[in-house]
Formats: structure tokens, C-alpha cells, sequence
């Protein structure tokens, strides 16, 4: 399980260029963010450990904005009647299942390993998986929505409609 003194003793030697860092992320990747609609965990993860935070402290860190995030996305799409209940509530089922499945097997895997590296190796591997999944499924889409001649949701800038 670990040394549960050495994590609560972790700090962060916070120094000038730890802080414009923090600081840089923070102003630019944010708004960039929600502009392309990435995960903000995804870089919030990363961006913990290149300043020196735990590897599990980092993975919580990210595991919970990601699920504010989403949270917040969920409340929108209800309000905005985007997709039926039932389908939710299974996914919801069947991701919550999934998060107790994986917390409970990793953590016997560090346990037994003793390497906590694992975490930062399993974190960057479903980043890059979901990067490309995302990268392929739409240029697959918008080549088939090319092909077809269908409305991809682009305006001219003066138009109306």
C-alpha cells in the first residue's frame, strides 16, 4: 500500500520558475481547452508531475477534475434534453463499475510491485489511446460527412442562419 508518512510529508519545492509555470498553464490551457473541448485532466495530470507532485496525488488530482468536468457536461446535455435518461444511467453504471474495477486492481499491481511508476505509465497510455481514438474517429467522420455532401455545422461569418 505504501508509506502513508512519506506521502503526507510530500512537498513541492515551490520555486520562481514552478510558479510561472503553474501560472502559464493556468492562464493558456484553460480557456484553451474548453475551446477545443479536451480533457482538462489530461493536462492537469501531466502538468502535476512535471512539477514534482506524487504520481497517486497527481492521478486523483486529475481523476477528480475530470470528473467535475464531465459532471458539469452531463447537467448541460440533461438541461438541454440531448440524450434519454436510461442510456445515462447505463453508462453511468458501466463507468462507475469500471473506476472501482481498475482503482482495485492497480492498486494490487503497485502493491505488489512496489512502483508507483505504473500509475504515471497507465495515466499517459489512455491520454495518448484517447488522443488518437478521438483523432481518427473524426477524420473518419468528417471525410465521410465530406463525401456525403452534409452540413458539418460551418457558417459563413456574416450569415444568419
Amino acid at each position: 500500500m505504501g508509506n502513508p508518512e512519506s506521502v503526507c510529508e510530500a512537498a513541492i519545492d515551490w520555486t520562481a520558475p514552478h510558479l510561472m509555470f503553474c501560472a502559464f498553464w493556468g492562464s493558456w490551457v484553460g480557456p484553451l481547452v474548453a475551446c477545443w473541448g479536451l480533457v482538462v485532466g489530461s493536462f492537469l495530470g501531466l502538468s502535476l508531475l512535471e512539477i514534482g507532485v506524487m504520481p497517486q496525488v497527481a492521478s486523483a488530482t486529475a481523476t477528480f477534475v475530470m470528473m467535475f468536468s464531465s459532471s458539469l457536461s452531463v447537467v448541460e446535455f440533461y438541461l438541454l434534453k440531448r440524450f434519454p435518461i436510461p442510456h445515462a444511467l447505463y453508462l453511468m453504471a458501466v463507468s462507475v463499475m469500471a473506476g472501482f474495477w481498475g482503482q482495485f486492481v492497480i492498486r494490487r499491481v503497485v502493491a505488489f510491485l512496489q512502483r508507483a511508476s505504473l500509475i504515471v505509465f497507465i495515466l499517459s497510455a489512455v491520454i495518448f489511446a484517447s488522443a488518437v481514438t478521438m483523432g481518427v474517429i473524426g477524420v473518419v467522420k468528417s471525410i465521410k460527412m465530406i463525401h456525403n455532401h452534409e452540413f458539418m455545422g460551418f457558417l459563413e461569418f456574416c450569415s444568419s442562419q
